[in-house]
């Protein structure tokens, strides 16, 4: 049973926004946050899709009691059809609204809509105070990464959605993680030529190929070469299980998405021996601060 918690009116929030690689970034300043004031991790759901906080609750490294939920999120997550009624039509109008700003431009498009939230930039995590109200941010800063390292790896070794073994690669197997879908709308992000691939390729001595992918009819289209070399997981078009079978590989190509990247992370941390390769700079326009921590192998994603 799912607690609804709405007395969040004093102490900083951290509004929960995108879907889940994005989160875990949230989560990470809430963490830096607890570790710097003694306080409480404190992370605001209500403006999300009860679908995508489902995922991060999944993971076992938030618990019930740092999260705060509306009534039809907590609805959601006991299964109840009035909760799966509202995330359906709250998914689909987003999805509307999104397509026609990202088409037309001429839709304002905001999915966190309160008027008193702050908004900061990826490195504003450092100026963050106990009593910053309501924050809204992606924070993906290697640094904030490394300095909630320990915290954050001690609550995946203690999680028991880490312990139940995916599909597992053998340790001559290379995972390949290509985000296209919407992507390709996003020129500012940038999808990852195939050229970036074959040269991370070069990193590992492999016997198979194994693929990720959000979109593989536009795979198909845009990589030539290794659509006839890789193993599509069919699995994986589930979120979930493309995102364990992640964290359980040893040998990784990721692409300039933070669902894969913290994959990867997840994956250095439940094994020692894990090669990452990354994708450097991590965004076609290059304007935010790099996510990508010294433990990656950087190729140039301009290639």
């Amino acid at each position: 049973m799912y607690s609804v918690n709405m007395n969040c009116d004093v102490e900083t929030r951290i509004v929960l926004s995108g879907r889940l690689g994005n989160q875990i970034f949230q989560l990470c300043s809430a963490l830096n946050l607890k570790a710097k004031y003694s306080t409480g991790v404190n992370l605001d759901a209500r403006y999300s899709a009860p679908r995508d906080i489902q995922q991060l609750l999944s993971l076992k490294i938030v618990h019930d009691e740092e999260i705060n939920l509306t009534n039809m999120q907590a609805l959601y997550l006991e299964n109840n059809i009035l909760g799966r009624i509202y995330d359906f039509v709250l998914r689909s109008s987003r999805l509307v609204r999104y397509r026609l700003f990202r088409l037309t431009g001429l839709t304002k498009f905001n999915s966190t809509t309160h008027k008193s939230a702050h908004f900061m930039k990826d490195d504003e995590w450092q100026i963050l105070t106990r009593f910053s109200g309501e924050v809204v941010g992606y924070f993906q800063d290697k640094n904030l990464v490394e300095k909630v390292w320990v915290d954050l790896e001690s609550r995946v070794k203690r999680s028991t959605w880490f312990e139940i073994p995916a599909k597992l690669l053998s340790d001559q197997d290379v995972l390949i993680h290509v985000r296209l879908g919407d992507y390709l709308l996003h020129p500012e992000i940038g999808t990852l030529s195939e050229s970036y691939y074959l040269e991370a390729l070069k990193y590992f001595d492999y016997k198979n190929i194994y693929l990720i992918t959000d979109d593989l009819r536009e795979f198909r289209n845009r990589f030539p070469i290794l659509k006839s070399r890789v193993i599509y997981i069919e699995s994986s078009h589930e979120p979930l299980v493309a995102f364990k079978i992640l964290c359980h590989s040893k040998n990784i190509i990721i692409g300039n998405s933070t669902f894969s990247y913290w994959g990867a992370i997840f994956s250095i941390m439940l094994n020692q021996y894990t090669k990452v390769v990354a994708p450097s700079p991590w965004r076609a326009d290059n304007k935010s601060p790099s996510p990508l921590i010294d433990r990656f192998i950087l190729v140039d994603s301009r290639l």
